[in-house]
């Protein structure tokens, strides 16, 4: 391994944090999350490949995700849940069509004691097996499947695994997903930083779109490390002008003892909240020039409150649109000499 490298920053939740630290007094339950823990999920979610090479920290993960949807059609997992959704669609159908009849719903007892049981595990074991399939479930709208079943998927008992498996057969039969990441790609994580690695010859976009397809894999798996947030790493992150309406978008650092100076600027300390992500909001009630928030004292609240060099700050917006000018840090790393460094 040997080259330059985008980098990368993966933030966990502080909820996940204070099960491993017991409230930042154990600093070993945070080397167990970094290299355990981290590792075990990615290696259940990408394809894990060794790197060979004196740091011994650093890891190599592949997405293989078009080769992925073969690969689960052709699984026995899936073939049993094709059966098993056959037969609860076919029960479902009938109890509808006799609801017709009889002016009624009865719901039999093989239907409720058998198929959709029989259903409820093999859906189970469908997404354990492959769990880019809950990132499937939890991104596609009920309303874009419901068409699809009798009776628009408008009756009860069933009704949730049947939508969850259209949601699951429309992505995988579908070559056009929106899901779909355009290509495949590999990316590294540092143990010991917590740092992911992507080439640059993916190009910055590429990158972007790499690190959010990684953290809806994550977040969609229901691992070990819950919700996660992965953030671009920047030389400086500036704002030029001067703004009314100023938001920090602001991702809880894996570090404990570097929560205090954010929690100073907060109305909500990150330790009160099960989420990844703070927004810090400026607003001015002014409308002339002069009540705006100049450039110079955002970047100030920027570098010495949310410390972006670290990678806690996300970005600065106004209005919902990003108004920082950035370069991404770029990485070298030599495997041969044990180097990770800076350009």
């Amino acid at each position: 391994m040997e080259g330059e490298f985008f980098t990368a920053k993966l933030n966990l939740s502080p909820k996940i944090i204070q099960i491993y630290t017991n409230s930042d007094k154990n600093s070993s339950g945070m080397e167990q999350l970094k290299k355990t823990v981290i590792v075990n999920s990615l290696k259940k979610i990408f394809t894990y490949e060794e790197v060979v090479g004196k740091n011994k920290n650093i890891q190599k993960y592949s997405c293989l995700q078009i080769d992925e949807k073969k690969e689960i059609i052709n699984s026995d997992v899936y073939i049993k849940f094709k059966n098993a959704k056959t037969n609860l669609l076919n029960g479902y159908e009938s109890v509808i069509e006799s609801s017709h009849e009889n002016k009624g719903i009865f719901w039999p007892n093989e239907y409720l004691h058998e198929l959709k049981p029989k259903m409820k595990q093999c859906l189970y074991e469908l997404k354990d097996a492959y769990p880019i399939l809950n990132q499937v479930v939890v991104n596609t709208k009920d309303d874009d499947v419901k068409k699809n079943l009798p009776g628009n998927g408008n009756f009860g008992h069933g009704r949730k695994y049947l939508l969850d498996s259209e949601k699951i057969e429309g992505y995988l039969l579908n070559s056009e997903s929106v899901i779909d990441f355009n290509r495949n790609y590999f990316f590294y994580y540092n143990n010991d930083n917590e740092r992911l690695f992507i080439s640059i010859k993916y190009g910055e976009e590429i990158f972007k779109r790499i690190i959010l397809d990684i953290q809806e894999k994550i977040n969609g798996s229901n691992s070990d490390i819950g919700k996660i947030n992965i953030i671009p790493i920047y030389n400086a992150l500036k704002v030029e002008n001067s703004y009314k309406n100023v938001t920090f978008e602001v991702v809880y650092p894996n570090n404990p003892h570097r929560t205090k100076s954010i929690n100073r600027v907060l109305d909500k300390p990150f330790e009160k909240s099960e989420a990844t992500q703070i927004d810090v909001k400026l607003h001015s009630d002014g409308s002339s020039d002069n009540h705006k928030f100049s450039a110079t004292m955002i970047n100030e609240l920027a570098d010495i409150f949310f410390g972006s060099k670290f990678g806690y700050l996300k970005s600065i917006k106004s209005d919902r649109r990003n108004i920082t000018n950035g370069e991404i840090k770029r990485t070298f790393i030599d495997q041969n000499n044990d180097d990770e460094g800076d350009e």
